[in-house]
């Protein structure tokens, strides 16, 4: 008996776990919202790693206003901590998915802030360079994003990814020699990215297209189709390749194998507005008013910013006469939208 009331003595007196030992168990467990009401009521005095997970268990909730607060707490309260200023700056990328159009840009702008910060605090910790670089395209900073991914290279090395990016980049700044350059080292690198393909594709056609002074196409011009047609064919599952080899056929007036290249880039990436719009002029131009009505459903579906050009198809049908046709299309209009309002994300526009 004396054994047993020792035993319990020392159970009695054994202190209880503190919170943020109790929450890691939560975490384990996935049980979120136990470790928020854990750890929220004495927050003003957690733990770095209490506040780090209190702010993972809020981003799990998608509570993002909250994850933010958690996280300023712990970067106010640990001076140059690279993880937290990291961390802080994913948290408001993830924010600003939500957000409204000024806020959003806001919240962006908070966040390359945040992730500059901690490249400072270690300028070797990789996870911050990849949000800065996040944040840059998305604010459309192409050249501060072509500097940092240089910097990338130097620090990380050149790994195929970083001159995948800087390929891309170069191409959509329309810097074309650089581009060609950088592309053909980009598939040197990774022959199976079909990025690199189309990229060094656009920029060697659109070299041609700045040099020529007639429409028709010249040699430069016949070879940069031929390597986008080559890359569509190589990758059919690359929504990118498809695209921009539908697009230079529909240049070229082949409308029925522009659609067919739009509508293997929508089987690529069905939420890719562009493709769909893409299929919907193809049509359109080619006569085959069933598959214009559909490509253009799905692209207004996914994105009511096609809406205008949507209404304009009907009215062109109607103009020449195709009465059906035309009222068709136009009971077709008030889908627009619905997949938007369903919460599904239009994929890449035009």
């Amino acid at each position: 008996m004396a054994a047993i009331g020792g035993w319990l003595a020392t159970a009695q007196a054994a202190p209880a776990a503190d919170p943020v030992t109790k929450a890691a168990a939560l975490e384990k467990a996935g049980d979120w919202p136990g470790m928020i009401e854990l750890l929220r009521p004495g927050s003003d005095g957690l733990s770095r790693r209490g506040l780090l997970m209190l702010g993972r268990a809020y981003g799990a909730r998608k509570d993002r206003l909250n994850q933010v607060r958690a996280l300023e707490m712990a970067v106010n309260k640990f001076d140059h901590d690279y993880f937290a200023l990291t961390a802080l700056g994913e948290a408001y990328l993830a924010k600003a998915d939500s957000d409204d159009p000024v806020t959003r840009t806001k919240d962006q702008e908070t966040a390359a802030d945040s992730f500059r910060e901690s490249i400072d605090a270690n300028k070797a910790y990789g996870p911050a360079y990849e949000g800065l670089l996040t944040a840059l395209e998305r604010l459309g900073d192409r050249f501060e994003a072509r500097s940092l991914v240089t910097d990338m290279i130097g620090k990380f090395g050149a790994k195929p990814r970083f001159q995948a990016l800087l390929c891309r980049l170069y191409s959509a700044d329309s810097f074309l020699d650089k581009a060609i350059e950088v592309c053909r080292g980009a598939i040197e690198a990774e022959p199976k990215n079909p990025d690199n393909h189309v990229y060094l594709g656009l920029s060697t056609l659109e070299k041609e297209r700045s040099a020529q002074e007639e429409k028709t196409l010249g040699k430069d011009a016949a070879q940069a189709e031929k390597i986008l047609n080559k890359a569509a064919k190589q990758f059919p599952t690359s929504e990118l390749a498809q695209w921009a080899a539908g697009t230079v056929a529909f240049e070229r007036k082949n409308y029925l194998g522009s659609y067919r290249l739009y509508v293997q880039g929508t089987k690529a990436d069905p939420t890719s507005v562009r493709s769909w719009q893409g299929a919907a002029r193809a049509a359109m131009e080619a006569a085959t008013w069933p598959e214009a009505l559909d490509a253009f459903t799905n692209a207004c579906e996914l994105d009511s910013q096609t809406l205008g050009e949507f209404r304009r198809a009907g009215a062109v049908l109607r103009q020449r006469k195709l009465e059906d046709w035309g009222s068709k299309f136009d009971a077709r209009l008030p889908r627009c939208g619905a997949r938007q309002a369903s919460g599904l994300k239009p994929g890449r526009r035009g």
